[in-house]
């Protein structure tokens, strides 16, 4: 346990905070420019937003300063604190599985079915309903819950109706993600083997295939990896075992991953990338 204690201490908690630092400033230079905010490439944006927060509660939970003295350390004696506690920490892992579902779908919907999602501000409001409806409703079911646990600064449920309901809708939502990824590549490989006649279309289409399945790796990386360890955690919990030491160590650093998203909007930021050449260009003729 104390080798878990230095982990969480001296790993994942400088590198979360590097992680809420890299998402939030991919979030910042999103929205800077209009292209990268408009419906529905904002949806790609929030999952950035999504990890930003949770990289960002995280820090604050193990980094020194205000928020571990007044709050974490009140959870192992007050109830209320540690359900509040277990509530957050299962809707932000929601948000990331939401946040994944919507993604595909918009993958799914432009490419395969050939919906126009802007068309309609019914889209726009229906994806921020799918979103916020059962990322803040769905964690109620830790309230009626009963059974906690407290290690390194987390709290947790005990209930076995609680983790069952819990790993039972993170793996529904990712089957249903990778059935909708599966079916966008069936058609860009198709799409793209039916141009290989033109080489701009073919250079176009590999610049274009290139960026989509980094950006459906990243945020599909960041919730697989993220939160798999901790999935098969409670498992191991759900039949009373006991979870090696081992897998507890990876499970506190998995966290530290976040980051990887928020490089890949970065990178994908064209308008971003088109300015600082401009920026670098312009500094080289003036020299």
């Amino acid at each position: 346990m104390a080798d878990l204690q230095k982990v969480t201490n001296h790993v994942t908690a400088p590198l979360s905070l590097f992680s809420a630092i890299i998402c939030g400033s991919a979030v910042i230079a999103s929205y800077i420019f209009p292209q990268q905010r408009k419906f529905p490439n904002v949806v790609l944006v929030w999952t950035c937003i999504a990890d930003f927060v949770a990289a960002l509660y995280i820090a604050m939970m193990l980094l020194p300063g205000p928020f571990r003295d007044n709050y974490i350390y009140e959870i192992p004696n007050n109830s209320t604190f540690c359900t509040l506690s277990i509530y957050t920490l299962w809707a932000i892992q929601l948000s990331a599985s939401m946040l994944g579902l919507l993604l595909a779908y918009t993958l799914y919907a432009t490419i395969v079915k050939k919906i126009d999602l802007e068309e309609s501000s019914m889209y726009y409001y229906g994806y921020i309903a799918v979103f916020w409806i059962p990322t803040i409703l769905l964690p109620c079911v830790y309230l009626f819950a009963a059974g906690h646990r407290f290690t390194l600064s987390i709290c947790d449920t005990t209930s076995k109706i609680g983790i069952g309901f819990r790993v039972g809708s993170w793996f529904i939502l990712l089957c249903i993600q990778v059935f909708l990824l599966i079916k966008v590549f069936r058609v860009v490989k198709k799409v793209t083997g039916a141009v290989q006649h033109n080489s701009s279309n073919v250079s176009n289409m590999s610049n274009a295939l290139f960026w989509l399945t980094m950006r459906c790796l990243g945020a599909q990386f960041n919730q697989v990896v993220t939160w798999f360890p901790q999935v098969i955690i409670e498992l191991i919990g759900l039949w009373d075992g006991q979870a090696s030491q081992s897998l507890l160590i990876f499970s506190a650093i998995t966290p530290c991953f976040l980051f990887t998203n928020g490089f890949i909007v970065l990178a994908g930021n064209k308008p971003l990338k088109t300015y600082l050449a401009s920026l670098f260009i312009g500094y080289f003729k003036h020299q």
